[in-house]
């Protein structure tokens, strides 16, 4: 069961509440009992980095995945903004056009076909020669279909 809560409450928190043993090392940094394995001391570290994410890392080598699966969280309860919300800002329109992108690529591939082109009889094979032909249609090919042709 994952834990829902607004976006605006720390998960630290809640994760905290849930462990055993728990002791405040600094600020923002914290030990406690590992609930995913027979732990007789503390060796599950604990820190929020300073975007609110939480950090869990169990010194015995337990799985993050595990650690939270004992105490009822999932891994996206580590993070201080629902999981929609990082989608939707992930889905933004990129700074520069694909195609553009692409047009840059294809300029450099062809800068280095050309000088590949010039040292190729001392160090290039023909195994060699074939694949940076080939890396080179590759690419005019996506920048092609990147321009809708």
């Amino acid at each position: 069961m994952s834990l829902q809560r607004a976006s605006n409450v720390s998960p630290l928190e809640p994760l905290l509440s849930r462990l055993d043993n728990v002791s405040m090392r600094s600020s923002g940094n914290y030990m406690a009992r590992c609930p995913a394995h027979d732990d007789r001391t503390p060796s599950l570290s604990i820190t929020e980095t300073d975007d609110g994410t939480v950090l869990v890392n169990c010194f015995a080598g337990c799985p993050a995945s595990d650690v939270l699966s004992a105490v009822g969280l999932s891994l996206s309860d580590l993070f201080p903004h629902k999981l929609e919300e990082t989608v939707k800002s992930s889905k933004r329109k990129p700074r520069h056009p694909a195609s553009e992108v692409l047009k840059a690529m294809a300029h450099e591939v062809a800068v280095v076909h050309i000088i590949g082109n010039q040292i190729e009889r001392e160090l290039l094979g023909a195994v060699e020669r074939e694949r940076l032909d080939l890396a080179l249609r590759r690419i005019h090919n996506a920048l092609e279909f990147a321009n809708g042709r």
